[in-house]
């Protein structure tokens, strides 16, 4: 929130400083002033919805307002749109590259021997797992020091959805191999907590690989615990 708050004051600053100036100049010049500065607030308005978008890598933004979030969200799951069509190559394209070091999905141990221990891939019943880039997941493992309430608020869970206990993290070493694309949040494994631009509503990076085969030559397992604290 700091930083985008910071991001307003920067970005707004000088509309600010002309919106005052005309405001001034309307007390001593009368009604000749008036459309001006409401010309100004509009556009101050307008640059506030755009500071205040979903960021991308590197501050790029998305162009998502938050009507155009709510739009999307308050579709069906099957029925949300290709995120091709509101979010620009150069974004997604960006974005994906926060993968090419790694990608990772965390699960509880008790859901990873039922559903993927023994089977030919890590996916859901679409074909398709929802990932963070491992750096991030490292990250948030790191500043969670093993706080089960940290890890559901980041990665997006609805709070309360996971058990304390132990967590298997599979790492996936190159998941451009395996169709890695934007979440569109018709996906199987989009939540409740989904929201459009390939961010978590806790603020992680996330992405959807495809049919992942489950072979130690492609993807690592190791085991974490996490409790509530």
């Amino acid at each position: 929130w700091k930083k985008i708050w910071r991001d307003i004051a920067d970005s707004c600053s000088d509309d600010w400083r002309r919106m005052s100036n005309n405001l001034r100049e309307l007390w001593e010049n009368g009604s000749k002033k008036l459309s001006a500065f409401g010309d100004d607030i509009q556009a101050w308005w307008k640059k506030l919805g755009e500071t205040t978008q979903v960021s991308g890598r590197k501050g790029l933004k998305s162009n998502l307002t938050q009507d155009v979030i709510d739009e999307i969200v308050s579709k069906p799951k099957g029925n949300r749109p290709d995120p091709k069509t509101y979010l620009s190559q150069e974004y997604i394209e960006e974005h994906l590259k926060q993968f090419e070091g790694g990608a990772a999905y965390i699960l509880p141990e008790s859901d990873y021997d039922l559903y993927y221990r023994g089977v030919p891939e890590i996916a859901r019943e679409d074909g398709t797992l929802f990932v963070t880039s491992e750096e991030y997941l490292n990250r948030v493992l790191q500043e969670a020091d093993g706080d089960l309430a940290y890890v559901e608020k980041a990665l997006g869970y609805p709070t309360g959805s996971l058990s304390e206990g132990n967590f298997k993290i599979v790492g996936i070493d190159n998941p451009s191999s395996y169709d890695i694309s934007m979440p569109s949040g018709n996906e199987a494994g989009a939540n409740s907590e989904w929201i459009p631009g390939g961010y978590t509503s806790g603020g992680v990076p996330e992405a959807v690989v495809h049919n992942v085969p489950n072979d130690s030559n492609v993807i690592d397992i190791n085991t974490v615990r996490l409790e509530r604290k």
